[in-house]
């Protein structure tokens, strides 16, 4: 609003109307630029907060304390992709799903869309409804039929596969995935899923001591998330 001032007020401020659309020009850049560092040092902090110092709740607050709208139809695919995570690194699944719902209910065909599904596998796996994430995968095949995907994209779909095969009974074929997704990160939100997910492969393929390494990894660097409260359960019942 302000760079319009220097033009509507031309007169006022005894300038030339060409002087005052440039004022407005100039005054509108330095406002774009300036509210463009501000947004980016926003978004940089919650996700410093949910993906590196692991505490959601308060990327969630965080989050929704900067959102324009608080109507999930209204968010853009990165706000509802936070919201969700930050959710279900908690383990309140049934609003971690309905933000991914929402958004896939009206959103176009695209990048966004497959994510968004691939990070429905993922929370369906998570949260052990093993027949929702196939499901959910059988559509994600749906969706990419003949299409060349992103980088980005791949990743995603191959995170999801691999969490459907965990859900459909065949740890063995998901192994290598999960140990080299747990070996390249360190220290972050994946770093600790990642290990998780690996934990389940071990146990389920009765290798009892690699099992418990890997929950007693997520259980003592993973703080309060879903998770590591899952990962301490399991080495209780392990003992």
């Amino acid at each position: 609003g302000l760079a319009f001032a220097p033009i509507i007020f031309y007169g006022w401020l005894n300038i030339g109307i060409l002087l005052g659309v440039a004022f407005g020009v100039v005054i509108f850049l330095l406002g774009t630029f300036v509210c463009r560092k501000l947004a980016n040092g926003i978004t940089a902090n919650i996700c410093r907060t949910l993906f590196d110092e692991l505490e959601p709740e308060q990327a969630l607050k965080q989050l929704k304390s900067e959102l324009s709208s608080k109507t999930a139809t209204e968010w853009s695919f990165f706000a509802a992709m936070m919201v969700s995570q930050a959710y279900q690194a908690m383990g309140e699944f049934k609003e971690a799903e309905q933000v991914l719902i929402t958004f896939l209910n009206k959103a176009d065909e695209g990048k966004s869309n497959i994510e968004a599904m691939s990070w429905l596998v993922t929370l369906y796996t998570t949260a052990d409804k093993p027949e929702s994430a196939l499901n959910a995968y059988k559509k994600i095949e749906s969706g990419i039929s003949g299409r060349t995907l992103t980088e980005s994209e791949k990743m995603s779909v191959e995170t999801a596969r691999s969490n459907s095969l965990l859900a459909a009974g065949t740890p063995e074929e998901c192994l290598d995935y999960f140990k080299s997704e747990s070996n390249t990160q360190r220290g972050n939100l994946r770093y600790i899923v990642m290990s998780f997910r690996l934990a389940e492969v071990y146990d389920a393929l009765g290798k009892a001591e690699d099992a418990e390494n890997e929950y007693r990894t997520v259980a003592e660097k993973g703080k309060d998330l879903y998770v590591a409260q899952k990962a301490r359960q399991r080495l209780a019942q392990m003992q």
